[in-house]
């Protein structure tokens, strides 16, 4: 079986009984305000690998939960804000877990300021993480998930961003394991 890692490689699978056939399923959301020039992010404190880090707002999809829920549900429990946009625009395998990526955008501009990070202004429902808008042009400064950067491009760009490729996007990153296991 062939796929293309993130690096955009290809590479084969010396077996495809070495991909499991349950795997735990997430979603990860990017919400951009109008302008498309502020994007929330969260400040995770877990997993212990994503502590301190900047990531799309997600979690885990509940049973029997499908993948648009999942992420109202998510956006709601950690920035406390129903949103009913959301569109999948990337599904990102890896050998443990598939995340399902949506974006969606306000209605409104969120306003600016120099420091590139801003508390969301909603109040979370069960999440001690704390959501923040960011800059978008100044997202090279901020500490980022590896592949949270290349997600936000893919988000920001929509369906005709890159050529030769169909909306939404599939995604395999083989080499890293999302729920820490081996």
């Amino acid at each position: 079986m062939m796929g293309i890692r993130s690096d955009h490689e290809p590479f084969v699978f010396e077996s495809e009984s070495r991909i499991p056939t349950k795997r735990r399923q997430y979603v990860c959301g990017f919400l951009f305000d109008h302008a498309g020039k502020m994007l929330a992010l969260i400040r995770k404190k877990y997993p212990p690998w994503q502590a301190g880090v900047l990531n799309g707002v997600g979690g885990r999809i509940e049973a029997g939960e499908k993948p648009f829920d999942a992420m109202q549900r998510e956006f709601n429990e950690e920035a406390g804000m129903r949103l009913g946009g959301w569109k999948h625009f990337c599904t990102l395998n890896n050998m443990d877990a598939v995340v399902h990526c949506f974006v969606d955008r306000l209605e409104y501009v969120v306003e600016q300021d120099e420091e590139g990070e801003k508390p969301v202004l909603f109040h979370a429902v069960t999440s001690p993480e704390p959501v923040f808008w960011c800059r978008v042009d100044r997202l090279d400064e901020l500490d980022l998930l590896s592949n949270t950067r290349w997600l936000i491009v893919m988000a920001m760009l929509g369906p005709d961003g890159i050529q030769g490729n169909v909306w939404p996007y599939v995604v395999w990153e083989p080499s890293r394991p999302y729920t820490g296991s081996s």
